[in-house]
Order: structure tokens, then sequence, then C-alpha cells
């Protein structure tokens, strides 16, 4: 019984830290990939791409385009959205040149 109370206290505590790294990078939920993963849950909300940066082209800002092109972003030849570096193509379909 014991293991059981200490197996969801772990789980709370994973999933409220998973949910405020997705918050914080501009996602909703998360909860359950660190009640359910624990660490592993985690480690993904800290590998996950800031909404910002996937985004960056619906919202139109050049500002924020520029930024990315700075970071080694780069400019889809047939569509000309701005695709983050770790992108090798993009929704357009076309690869990274």
């Amino acid at each position: 019984m014991g293991y059981a109370i200490s197996a969801v206290a772990v789980g709370l505590i994973c999933g409220k830290v998973t949910q405020s790294i997705y918050n914080k990078k501009g996602y909703d939920g998360g909860f359950w990939w660190g009640f359910f993963l624990g660490v592993i849950g985690i480690i993904i909300a800290i590998n996950k791409p800031d909404y910002d940066d996937i985004a960056v082209t619906q919202k139109n800002d050049p500002e924020k385009e520029r930024d990315m092109l700075s970071r080694g972003g780069w400019r889809c030849k047939s569509c000309g959205k701005v695709n983050s570096s770790y992108m090798s193509s993009c929704v357009c379909g076309r690869s990274r040149d």
C-alpha cells in the first residue's frame, strides 16, 4: 500500500513539473506525460521546441523570422516559410537545400 501511495505522489510531482515546462514553452497540457512516464516525461518536455519557434511562420512576424534566421533557421525556396534549424524539411514538403 505504501508503494502505491509513493508511486502516485511521484507521478503527481513529475506531472506538475512537466506541465510547468510545457506551459513555459507555450503549450497546453503535459501533465499526463509526467504522471505516467515520470522522469522520461520531464526529459521529453525539456527537449520539446518552444511553440513560438514552430508557429513563427504562421504569425507572419518579421522580427521573429529575423531572430529565427539569425539562430540558424532557413527560409523555404518554395513557399517562403521560415523553419527552425533542426527541421530538415518544410511543411510544404520541400527539403532544406
